[in-house]
């Protein structure tokens, strides 16, 4: 029997809890209720990579209840950053194909935009999270200046990288079309910001 101390028997303790965390997901993603998933993604915060583990389990089913696709939609425009919590663009993609209601009514490409800092172009990273307002993208990336500044990109969304298009509402009404940004062709930058006047006056300092 493997004996555990310190540092390493809680590496293990958190390690199961997420594992457990994660089945209770997918457990409650098989089900036609919409509370059962909710609970589970609280749990599911309170671990340490749980959601990467729980999206990779659910990218395995074959399809879930449109109830449990309702209670995901609200963990996700709740959550606000689930991707970087997931950790893998991977795990992302794949258990948001399952999870997410894809809008079978797109046919033609759309065109999208998304505000971000500019290490994001940098990187080409591209997040999933895009609008089809330029002045929302716009708001975003005043958000997200740092010292490299900020971007606005725009790109035309084939129909296949349409993972969810948000419906216009009045609670979080932003334009959000959930992108799979693997399958983005050609991104670019319709918009420099510069970074804050405070990083610019700190950086200045420094330079004197």
């Amino acid at each position: 029997m493997k004996v555990e101390f310190g540092p390493q028997r809680e590496v293990a303790r958190e390690r199961r809890a997420a594992r457990a965390a994660a089945e209770t997901f997918r457990s409650a993603c098989r089900m036609a209720d919409t509370a059962a998933p909710i609970f589970a993604a609280h749990d599911l915060n309170l671990t340490i990579d749980g959601w990467t583990m729980a999206m990779r389990k659910v990218a395995k089913l074959p399809g879930v209840a449109d109830e449990v696709r309702t209670a995901f939609e609200g963990v996700w425009i709740e959550h606000k950053a689930l991707p970087q919590t997931i950790g893998s663009r991977a795990a992302t993609t794949a258990g948001l194909r399952v999870l997410l209601r894809r809008q079978v009514s797109i046919q033609a490409p759309i065109t999208v935009f998304r505000g971000a800092m500019a290490r994001e172009w940098q990187t080409r990273g591209y997040a999933f999270s895009w609008t089809t307002d330029r002045r929302i993208a716009r708001d975003f990336a005043e958000g997200h200046r740092n010292f490299d500044g900020a971007v606005v990109f725009e790109t035309v969304a084939p129909p296949d990288a349409i993972l969810w298009a948000r419906t216009a509402e009045n609670f979080y009404d932003e334009g959000e079309v959930v992108i799979n940004p693997h399958k983005l062709q050609r991104v670019r930058v319709i918009e420099r910001l510069a970074p804050t006047a405070t990083v610019q006056s700190a950086t200045n300092a420094v330079s004197r």
